[in-house]
């Protein structure tokens, strides 16, 4: 299995519309999280998106499906879009407000409706005009998976901004690294035997396997032991639009434990907290909370409200003053 990379970048600046787009190095593909204003995402990227994961449908996070569905129109490709209870109609009301005659071939959107434990999808053909295809409906795992493709996940939890709200976590399979050092110590070079080691630490190397390296034949379990090291994977969370309170942070803690980075709102600083319980949205130093509770590497502050006119500095002061990392 090839190793994939996520590698993250917002959509628009800290104070515009949510969104988040997520590389996945290895695949030629894009993830992106919400589909707010996204004319910063280019045709190309648009065009190599496959999985689209809404937090929920207010104008700010969705009003870009339709730039999506425009670029896409001929493609035959399917483009699978996640989101909240209510997403299917969602989609549908897009659909029903363009005229599809002369429409002939892709895509195929595939809508995926989270409601609770279970997952509702339909498939709307390009072909078919959009009409919606049979329902179905299936429970979600037990870990809140909701996708899982060629090593990469993707879980979600229910959150509260007076309606659910899902946030997001995108991860990759741990990976075997070669030890270096190991490697220099029992004399041995780097070769294409190495991609044979590596198989063999993922599928699990049997007892009196052996393998050829370097013109010499070596125990398969031993060289498993000595050179490779199994390193966790990318791991990063997507949280907007939602209140503080004991709930949100116990869901975000358990979705976003260990990530590299947090993607999470923090429309107001402190000295608003009331105007942020108000709206259910989060203060600076609340989003730093989340991050702390979940043990993350960074946190990244994005959705801040437009009142501070662009001034984000004490957003800043204040999540730093709860969490160290913050970008």
């Amino acid at each position: 299995m090839k190793r994939i990379q996520l590698v993250p970048r917002l959509v628009n600046k800290k104070d515009a519309d949510p969104g988040l787009l997520v590389e996945l190095q290895g695949l030629g593909r894009y993830y992106l999280f919400d589909l707010g204003a996204n004319e910063r995402i280019s045709k190309h990227e648009l065009l190599r998106t496959s999985h689209v994961f809404v937090s929920h449908t207010h104008i700010d996070h969705f009003v870009g499906f339709d730039r999506l569905l425009r670029h896409s129109l001929g493609e035959r490709r399917d483009v699978h879009v996640f989101g909240p209870a209510g997403l299917l109609g969602n989609l549908e009301g897009k659909f029903a407000g363009y005229l599809w005659n002369l429409q002939e071939a892709g895509p195929t959107f595939v809508g995926h409706e989270i409601d609770g434990r279970t997952m509702r999808t339909r498939r709307y053909p390009g072909e078919h005009q959009f009409r919606g295809a049979e329902l179905r409906e299936e429970g979600l795992a037990a870990d809140g998976a909701i996708s899982t493709e060629e090593g990469v996940t993707v879980r979600c939890a229910a959150l509260e901004h007076g309606i659910t709200t899902l946030g997001y976590c995108v991860s990759t399979a741990p990976f075997p690294a070669i030890r270096s050092e190991a490697l220099a110590r029992l004399g041995l070079s780097e070769g294409p035997w190495l991609a044979e080691l590596k198989s063999a630490a993922l599928a699990g190397a049997a007892a009196g396997a052996t393998l050829v390296a370097c013109g010499r034949e070596h125990s398969l379990p031993e060289l498993v032991r000595e050179l490779v090291e199994m390193k966790s994977g990318d791991r990063i969370a997507y949280v907007t639009d939602t209140l503080f309170n004991e709930r949100t942070l116990e869901s975000i803690a358990e979705l976003a434990r260990d990530a590299t980075v947090l993607f999470c709102e923090a429309n107001f600083r402190d000295e608003d907290v009331e105007r942020a319980k108000a709206t259910s949205h989060l203060t600076a130093s609340q989003a730093a909370r989340f991050a702390a509770a979940a043990g993350v590497e960074k946190l990244v502050l994005f959705h801040i409200s437009r009142k501070y006119e662009g001034d984000f500095g004490p957003s800043f002061e204040q999540a730093r003053a709860v969490f160290g990392a913050v970008e």
